[in-house]
């Protein structure tokens, strides 16, 4: 039987690798540095990864950290992908990659860019991502919306930033359709948030909080954005040309929606959600059995757990490692 047939719905899957736990950002509501292993996932089992995946008929990929761009070899995984016969590929970055690596991403087969900003203001941008690349992040915006025609911005919801989500609305309809802000709701598997929820409550900020906040631009109608996160709701404003992401999961109670999801941490182990047990790349020969089973036990879910929820209580492990041992 032809590899390519053992997965009827592989359309429908995405790879979606952790390439690195570390940034060079210390955001508020992330990591602090203090969960980070160090065996982290090689290049070369990153390479036979994804071409098992290709060869069973899956094309889409999205690289997320940490920071990716942190990774010496992404610009060699992008290719090595592209060769393979990957379409669709996307990279969640902080803004601070440089403008020549962008551009050599670009080329080497990267589809499609989503920035974290969660501020528009530079101090407060500071005081948010203990950082001081405010400039640099604008830069990459401008220089993405350049070379990707169409860009997202991720913005956390805090309290530190709740007066700013209409200026990220007029921001974004500047720039005439091509820049998408998402919204997406503080959840609580970050480190920080670790035996720490008092923290995590009053920086919060809820759906209708959000809702309340941006009511003054006008009547919204919901809409259908191409290729997005299954969990993530998209609005248009009727009288403003102004299309946003909305992502509140706490609100919806954690449901898990149609996701599908082929999750790789940055230390080689692999799983179809943040909730179930994970499989060591590392202990395994082959790469197509292996992703094979994760996505039957996957297809499966909807029929034994039909109303799962999808938060995690291994606080950040898909990306920052076990922080319960």
């Amino acid at each position: 039987m032809n590899n390519k047939n053992k997965i009827q719905n592989a359309e429908k899957y995405h790879l979606r690798f952790f390439l690195t736990p570390l940034c060079n950002f210390k955001c508020i509501y992330c990591n602090d540095g203090k969960y980070v292993n160090n065996d982290l996932i090689t290049f070369d089992e990153i390479k036979k990864l994804i071409k098992s995946a290709s060869q069973l008929g899956i094309n889409k990929i999205h690289y997320t950290g940490g920071e990716p761009s942190l990774r010496n070899e992404l610009e060699d995984i992008v290719l090595y992908a592209k060769e393979c016969g990957f379409i669709q590929q996307v990279m969640t970055t902080n803004g601070s990659i440089s403008i020549s690596r962008l551009e050599t991403l670009k080329q080497n087969g990267l589809t499609r860019i989503n920035i974290s900003i969660d501020s528009l203001d530079p101090e407060k941008h500071q005081e948010i991502t203990r950082s001081k690349q405010y400039d640099k992040v604008i830069c990459t915006i401008n220089k993405s919306i350049e070379l990707f025609n169409t860009v997202k911005l991720n913005i956390v919801m805090l309290k530190e930033n709740v007066d700013e989500y209409v200026n990220f609305m007029n921001f974004a309809e500047q720039f005439n359709g091509k820049v998408i802000p998402k919204f997406i709701e503080l959840v609580e598997n970050n480190p920080v948030f670790y035996n720490n929820k008092d923290t995590l409550n009053s920086k919060r900020v809820n759906r209708n909080d959000f809702f309340n906040t941006v009511k003054s631009l006008g009547d919204m109608d919901v809409v259908d954005v191409e290729k997005k996160n299954p969990n993530s709701e998209y609005f248009k404003f009727k009288n403003r040309n102004i299309t946003f992401g909305l992502v509140t999961s706490h609100t919806n109670k954690y449901a898990c929606g149609d996701c599908r999801k082929i999750r790789i941490s940055p230390y080689g182990e692999i799983g179809y959600c943040i909730n179930f047990d994970k499989i060591s790349l590392k202990k395994e020969t082959n790469y197509e059995n292996l992703i094979i089973n994760v996505v039957n036990k996957r297809e499966k879910l909807d029929e034994l757990m039909p109303n799962r929820k999808h938060i995690s209580y291994s606080y950040g492990h898909w990306r920052f490692g076990d922080l319960d041992k």
